[in-house]
């Protein structure tokens, strides 16, 4: 249930115990509304979960959150956030599955949406968001590694295929960031082995291309929470 906390002034990280979970638990999705609280939705902890946990911005101290619970145990699953309205949780191990849910920040309740749901089922993949029009979710594991791109309109939360976003390299266990406003990075991941690629997504034009400058300096997969 471990929690490390991030100065983004120092790039600093420690210890936060306050901020730890209230169920240990790996593979759950983390979204944010940015400015007041982060949720760590499902996950895996002998079996799948639901089990949603919400941490308060202004104290890091961290709690279970009954309503903000993601409609069905699952985990694995790709994390997409407008950053002030809706926060998503797409597809999932399991099966793979296509299920997504909606967590609503100013109530921080989740419930399944199914217009949002992937076109293709799949698991660990890398979620990206501008913050304002569109979040992507790359790449993934469907049985095999899929470069396979799905792009979720936040003014609509309909998902729809996006095959201009593909990831250059079929892979899962990627690790998605992004500015917020020009472009976002599928990181690395694992192809049957670790790789160090890196994928970079223009926001403005939705296209994905590979970036070797922002390869990863190792090998390695990460899907992160």
């Amino acid at each position: 249930a471990t929690a490390d906390r991030l100065t983004f002034s120092t790039s600093a990280t420690a210890a936060s115990t306050v901020s730890n979970l209230s169920q240990a638990r790996y593979y759950p999705c983390g979204v944010s509304d940015i400015s007041v609280y982060g949720y760590t939705l499902g996950g895996y902890s002998n079996a799948s979960v639901a089990t949603a946990d919400r941490t308060t911005f202004s104290t890091s101290a961290t709690a279970a959150y009954t309503a903000a619970n993601i409609s069905s145990a699952r985990y694995a699953m790709c994390p997409v956030s407008d950053g002030a309205v809706y926060g998503y949780v797409l597809g999932a191990s399991g099966g793979p599955l296509t299920t997504a849910d909606r967590i609503t920040f100013s109530t921080s309740t989740t419930a399944a949406s199914t217009i949002s749901n992937l076109t293709q089922a799949r698991y660990v993949g890398a979620g990206v968001s501008d913050a304002a029009v569109y979040g992507y979710a790359l790449g993934g594991n469907s049985g095999a590694v899929v470069t396979t791109a799905d792009r979720l309109a936040f003014s609509t939360s309909v998902t729809a295929a996006s095959t201009v976003s593909n990831l250059s390299q079929a892979r899962s266990l990627g690790c998605g960031i992004s500015d917020g406003a020009v472009y976002g990075y599928a990181l690395g991941g694992g192809t049957g082995a670790s790789v160090t690629t890196a994928d970079r997504l223009t926001f403005s034009t939705s296209i994905t291309a590979a970036s070797t400058v922002s390869n990863f300096p190792a090998a390695r997969a990460s899907q992160m929470c």
